[in-house]
């Protein structure tokens, strides 16, 4: 209330145990375009989340970008201040693929992509991590953290939401 700018992220855990969990950044403002360079169907359950916090209704246009093959298209209603969740098993053209993903909105919405997987006994899933995405691409991006070796196994996902290749 004072006004004072803020970094804000939440966190989230799995059931009372709190065996897992995940964490995401807040966004500064919402969009109408959001691109996601990570998505996979399998061995993974991804989901979108989609959250719109205007009066107005929408209807958000979901592109997934399919490795190696044509994209895949489908849209859902977002009501006004509420949220969707999308969840990529539901479409026969997401099994068994990776893709990115874009979302483009009516009105300008909040977009995440949460992906879980390796169900346990006992527990719904193993592991997950979410992502909110990004407005616009870039031909330079920074990460502060990576390694491999005996422990870690660093991945570098690109998603090309253009009909040119890139290089």
């Amino acid at each position: 209330t004072s006004g004072l700018p803020l970094i804000v992220e939440r966190t989230m855990f799995w059931d009372s145990t709190h065996y897992g969990g995940h964490t995401a950044n807040a966004v500064v403002n919402p969009t109408t375009h959001w691109i996601f360079a990570e998505g996979f169907q399998g061995f993974f359950d991804s989901y979108i989340l989609i959250a719109n916090a205007t009066s107005t209704p929408t209807t958000a246009v979901l592109t997934f970008l399919r490795q190696d093959e044509a994209p895949f298209t489908t849209s859902v209603e977002v009501g006004a201040f509420s949220r969707e969740t999308v969840h990529a098993g539901t479409y026969p053209e997401l099994a068994d693929r990776a893709f990115g993903i874009v979302v483009d909105s009516t009105v300008p919405v909040i977009a995440e992509r949460a992906m879980y997987f390796a169900s346990a006994p006992g527990k719904f899933w193993g592991g997950g991590h979410v992502n909110t995405g990004t407005p616009t691409p870039s031909t330079t991006w920074f990460h502060a953290e990576g390694a491999t070796g005996t422990f870690f196994n660093t991945f570098i996902l690109l998603s090309n939401p253009f009909s040119s290749p890139a290089t």
